[in-house]
């Protein structure tokens, strides 16, 4: 059926009724729904309504966009907070209890395990802060869907940045402990194994939450780009700020500014209290005035009556310039001049000699405090110096220790795991190890070196050193040319224990003193010597052994 403004027209209008029916039901089930949910939530609100936790339970549940990336945010910062304080403890404790040692300070692997430590801990604690400070101040963030999407972005490229330092101070930490086979050896690595512990067990949680609530929180932002609900329900507006007119870089501006904006108005603040405060201070006590009795004026009012004192007296005159009195009362004060004079010298002289006495006693005075000063400085300055010698002393002293402690270790790394001795490591072993066996007999000729030599190869034993001796004594007592071995047991697994032994031989004597770590099997190596094969022994003089 055609008409004037279409080209088509649906010629089946009960069928689209229908339809409006059927969408009509289904929207009254789910507003049924939705009010049934509601209604249930109220319910429980109203139950649960003051109890601990419950309005953080409210704040983070629903399904909405918005909701789901709160509730990630929050998990993922707790997993921050919780991790990044651990990280943090335990990496301070380490820089107090081991600050040279070279397990933490030295930068095998491109930097230092301490460092490392300290760049993954305190930003992961302090990012894990700020993400529930965006927690905190949800419903002012949503208002602005552009800032809220583009500074999510910046933080999952710093925390993807900070996953990245984990993976290396991870790597770190397995590679620098690796070598450690017995943590028990020694005190030093006993006293270790709690915190290494206890890094592991906090680092590869927070990289398994970083991994996962990344991937999680960047496929929430496409969703809030392709306009999701983001609103936030059931808020106050006056807990809510408008940031619909913020951009991020005014955003990053205020952040940056507001350190400087905070301290000009304390600078302000202060001076303000420091005006009001003096103010009233002087209100309460008014500046003294000044005397006008000072020094100066003394010095100068002595000088001029002195100069004033030498002056002829010329008595007054009348107008006509006749005389004012008469020649009695002239001499009268001719005669009381020089007597004044005296009178003002003298005062003035009091008054010197006072003055001399103040300045003497204020100057003895700054000169003791002065004294007193240097002293007390001398003193200080002593002690200080005495104090950083101690420091010193003690820095250089646990130094020495530390590396007698690490070579002692390396000494003994390289005889535990060695599967033959040196020279060197055959004394040091002998002479820690108790003697476990000796025997002595005579010889009728002294065996030669070689022979000797290739005859306890042969027997399965490592020769340490074999020499000629010019001049040996032999178990009585005889000097003549003479040979000395040592020998040591082959360790096939490193883990064997050692078996050492020392002959001795003269022209007619043989002496073999055997030490062990296992005193079980020195029969067993002894039966293995097969010595009457090399050796021709002399039967009539006997042999001694224990």
């Amino acid at each position: 059926m055609r008409s004037k403004d279409n080209d088509y027209v649906d010629d089946n209008d009960d069928d689209d009724d229908d339809n409006e029916d059927v969408v009509s039901e289904f929207d009254d089930v789910e507003r049924a729904e939705s009010k049934r949910a509601e209604n249930n939530y109220k319910a429980v609100d109203n139950d649960y309504e003051g109890e601990l936790g419950y309005s953080l339970i409210k704040s983070l549940r629903g399904s909405s966009v918005g909701r789901r990336f709160k509730r990630n945010l929050f998990k993922y910062g707790f997993f921050q907070i919780f991790c990044g304080l651990a990280l943090s403890v335990i990496t301070i404790i380490e820089a107090n209890n081991y600050p040279g040692l070279n397990y933490f300070s030295y930068a095998k692997y491109g930097s230092s395990l301490q460092d490392l430590m300290w760049v993954v801990s305190l930003p992961t604690l302090i990012l894990g802060i700020f993400t529930w400070v965006f927690v905190r101040y949800w419903a002012s963030f949503v208002t602005n869907r552009q800032l809220m999407s583009d500074f999510f972005k910046f933080f999952i490229i710093a925390h993807i940045f900070l996953f990245g330092f984990t993976i290396w101070l991870a790597i770190v930490v397995f590679y620098t402990f690796r070598g450690i086979k017995n943590w028990g050896e020694n005190v030093t690595i006993a006293s270790i194994r709690p915190f290494y512990v206890g890094t592991v067990i906090f680092l590869i949680p927070d990289l398994l939450a970083s991994l996962f609530f990344l991937f999680t929180i960047g496929n929430i932002i496409r969703e809030v780009d392709n306009n999701g609900d983001i609103s936030e329900p059931n808020v106050n507006p006056e807990d809510v700020m408008d940031l619909s007119d913020l951009t991020l870089t005014q955003s990053c501006v205020f952040v940056c500014a507001m350190p400087c904006i905070l301290c000009i108005q304390f600078a302000d603040l202060i001076s303000a209290l420091r005006k009001a405060f003096n103010r009233h201070y002087f209100e309460i006590f008014p500046p003294k005035k000044k005397s006008k009795r000072s020094l100066f004026r003394r010095i100068y009012k002595t000088l001029h009556r002195l100069i004033r004192g030498k002056k002829t007296h010329v008595l007054p005159s009348d107008k006509k310039g006749q005389p004012a009195s008469s020649t009695l009362e002239l001499k009268g004060l001719q005669t009381q001049a020089p007597e004044l004079d005296r009178e003002a010298m003298e005062r003035a002289e009091r008054e010197r000699q006072e003055q001399a006495r103040e300045s003497r006693r204020l100057e003895e005075a700054r000169q003791a405090a002065e004294a007193e000063d240097r002293k007390r400085r001398a003193e200080t300055e002593a002690m200080e110096a005495a104090k950083e010698e101690n420091e010193r002393l003690r820095r250089e002293l646990e130094q020495q220790q530390l590396k007698e402690e690490q070579a002692r270790r390396g000494e003994q790394e390289q005889l535990t795991i060695a599967l033959t001795l040196s020279a060197q490591q055959f004394k040091t072993l002998w002479a820690t190890l108790p003697t476990c066996g000796s025997f002595q007999c005579k010889l009728k000729t002294l065996p030669a070196l070689t022979v000797l030599s290739s005859h306890l190869k042969s027997q399965g034993f490592h020769v340490v050193f074999a020499t000629n001796n010019s001049s040996s004594s032999g178990g009585n007592g005889s000097e003549g040319p003479g040979l000395e071995i040592g020998l040591s047991n082959i360790r096939f697994l490193g883990s064997e224990p050692w078996f050492m032994a020392r002959f001795i031989a003269t022209q007619n004597t043989f002496s073999a003193v055997m030490k062990a770590e296992n005193n079980d099997q020195v029969t067993s190596y002894v039966k293995k010597f097969s010595l009457a094969k090399v050796l021709k022994i002399d039967s009539s003089g006997g042999g001694s052994g224990k």
